[in-house]
């Protein structure tokens, strides 16, 4: 006979296509859903090109009425809202209207969950303009129109709203911007000046697991100090026990003792 466990718990991912490719190897959702491995299932919403007026569209059917509430949210957006207006008028969103739409974004994934989840807003990282222009060339030839479409000071713009956002609806913000802009040289976090290399999804998910272990610390997990791995029984984490006993407490004799009864 089986046994009554728990429904596994799930955190959302929601974004554009740097959330939608941190499922890449070495991507920061990879290395996010190690973190949580046994403990909680890591779903990609991450939708490339999208900024925020269209993911506002795809909020009810994300996090939906009568759901399991995530344990976690992260909203990443604005790196296509930080477009120019000019060079890139299909994904531009005036300044303004990003600050709203991330609010009405917060607003529903706070009314639709009681208690509400644990959620990070991530502000878009910089824009390296040199690989922007030299990715534009290779990619568009002789078509290419040689003038930014994103720019290192519309990205600050943004992320800085977002930030002030986070201030406004008390959330936790992590502001790539400008923690990349305080390394030496961020060329080495992109492959063509605004999506991430292994290195820039190293970087962000180290900025949100220390941002869990701050102001999440009941969801945060600690790594069996011996391996440094987050899977092993000698992990912990406060309110997430693993989903199914660990192999190593189950007694060949009695195995279903080690799990929970009906």
């Amino acid at each position: 006979a089986s046994a009554t466990v728990a429904k596994r718990a799930n955190v959302i991912l929601f974004g554009d296509s740097i959330t939608q490719q941190s499922f890449r190897l070495g991507g920061w959702g990879a290395r996010l859903a190690n973190y949580y491995s046994r403990r909680a299932d890591v779903l990609n919403r991450g939708n490339s090109g999208y900024n925020t007026d269209w993911s506002l569209l795809c909020l009810e059917s994300t996090f939906e009425k009568g759901s399991t509430a995530p344990i976690l949210v992260t909203v990443f957006l604005g790196a296509n809202d930080a477009s120019d207006e000019k060079e890139n008028f299909q994904q531009h969103v005036p300044l303004g209207r990003y600050k709203t739409n991330l609010k009405k974004i917060v607003d529903h994934i706070k009314s639709v969950y009681n208690p509400c989840p644990a959620i990070i807003l991530i502000a878009p990282p910089p824009i390296e303009e040199t690989q922007r222009l030299a990715y534009q060339k290779q990619r568009y030839k002789e078509s290419a129109s040689g003038k930014l479409e994103r720019t290192l000071e519309l990205s600050k713009q943004y992320a800085s709203a977002c930030e002030s956002v986070g201030k406004e609806v008390k959330l936790p913000v992590i502001n790539l911007w400008k923690s990349m802009m305080e390394e030496k040289d961020i060329k080495p976090f992109f492959w063509d000046g605004l999506h991430l290399t292994a290195k820039g999804n190293e970087f962000v998910y180290n900025m949100i697991i220390k941002t869990i272990a701050k102001e999440f610390p009941d969801i945060a997990v600690t790594a069996d100090k011996a391996t440094g791995n987050y899977d092993n029984s000698a992990s912990s984490c406060p309110s997430l026990p693993p989903h199914y006993p660990w192999h190593n407490i189950i007694k060949k004799s009695d195995p279903a003792a080690a799990f929970p009864k009906k």
